[in-house]
């Protein structure tokens, strides 16, 4: 079985922050902040502005979590999403 979104849902892969700065500081469990950032894996028919496979920032609270096949997920609605995330020099037709 798949899971797939519907209506104005948007289905996203939180990405977990790394634990290690650059400067080879290690950031304990306690400290790190809940992810913000996610992938776009599916997105219901009523969605047009992001797509699967994009990289969004969303609020911190945000959304319903649920744990498919041992894989954590969130079930976002569109005024969660605060920005597409690009890589430099990208451009979006967003």
């Amino acid at each position: 079985m798949k899971l797939q979104a519907i209506n104005d849902s948007i289905l996203v892969l939180p990405l977990q922050p790394s634990t290690t700065r650059k400067s080879g500081l290690e950031i304990p469990a306690t400290a790190k902040k809940v992810p913000v950032q996610g992938v776009v894996l599916s997105v219901g028919q009523l969605i047009d502005f992001v797509q699967p496979g994009d990289k969004i920032a969303y609020a911190q609270y945000a959304g319903d979590e649920i744990e498919w096949e041992g894989q954590q997920y969130l079930f976002l609605l569109p005024k969660d999403i605060y920005a597409k995330l690009t890589e430099e020099g990208e451009t979006s037709n967003a």
